[in-house]
Order: C-alpha cells, then sequence, then structure tokens
C-alpha cells in the first residue's frame, strides 16, 4: 500500500475533526476508490473523473457525518459530573468517556442512543461509587470518636 505523504495529512487535518489514523484510514479507501473506478472500462474520458469526484464526495461526507455527531450525554452529563471531580481524576474521566464515545460511534457505529444509555450508565456509577466511599468514610470517622 502507499504511504501518505505529510503534505495531504497536514491539509486535510486543517479541514476536518479526524485524527492522523482516521484521515490515513480515509485517504486510503479513496486511494482504494480511485484504482477501481480507473481500471474500470466506463473510465476512458471524463467519466473517470467524475466517478473519483462522486466517490470521494461521498465518503468524505461519511467521515464528516461520523465525526460531527453530538452525543447529549457527554455535554449534559459526563462533563459536568467530571468538572466535580479533582484535576487528575477529572482527566481520567474526560477522557475515558471520550473513548467510549469514540470507540462506540467511529470504530464500532453504535446508534446514538446506546452510546448516550452506556456514557449515562457510566456516569451513574461513577457517582454511586463516589457517595459510598464518602458514606464510607463518614462512619469509620464517627465510629473511631
Amino acid at each position: 500500500m502507499n504511504q501518505v505523504p505529510d503534505e495531504i495529512i497536514e491539509s486535510l487535518r486543517g479541514v476536518t475533526r479526524l485524527g492522523e489514523a482516521e484521515l490515513v484510514e480515509a485517504i486510503r479507501v479513496l486511494q482504494l476508490k480511485e484504482a477501481t473506478v480507473t481500471d474500470s472500462p466506463e473510465s476512458k474520458g471524463g467519466v473517470g473523473l467524475i466517478a473519483v469526484a462522486i466517490a470521494i464526495q461521498k465518503v468524505s461526507l461519511r467521515l464528516k457525518k461520523v465525526s460531527l455527531r453530538p452525543i447529549w450525554s457527554l455535554r449534559w452529563v459526563a462533563k459536568p459530573v467530571g468538572y466535580l471531580l479533582p484535576r487528575d481524576d477529572r482527566e481520567e474521566w474526560l477522557g475515558d468517556v471520550e473513548e467510549i464515545h469514540h470507540l462506540m460511534l467511529v470504530e464500532e457505529t453504535y446508534p446514538a442512543w446506546i452510546i448516550n444509555l452506556v456514557i449515562a450508565i457510566k456516569t451513574l456509577l461513577l457517582v454511586w461509587t463516589a457517595v459510598e466511599v464518602h458514606i464510607v468514610n463518614l462512619f469509620s470517622r464517627n465510629s473511631g470518636a
């Protein structure tokens, strides 16, 4: 497989919010589509160029749609709870939630309602364990006095 030049990755990075791995994958898909279109018998003249342009447009629209889909649980549930945590725990929590969001949305393509449910349940478990720890600490202080 061809290596993707760094200048192409840098120029595309300014246009989209995808990471380097997603950009390389998108360029690889476009190169495969271009190779199959130009090898086809109807690729004589401008028809092949039009087909390549259509293929590029379809892939770029799909990538843009996937990378920009909003998730309400991330914005309204997970991030506000994360800001209640200490700085180190907050960074770890928000990183975990962003990773779940990215893996489920981009790589596995789950529906948005499943991603929202998973993030909301994970946030609920975090709050539950934090409350439980505070209750245990409260009882341990009172029993020692």
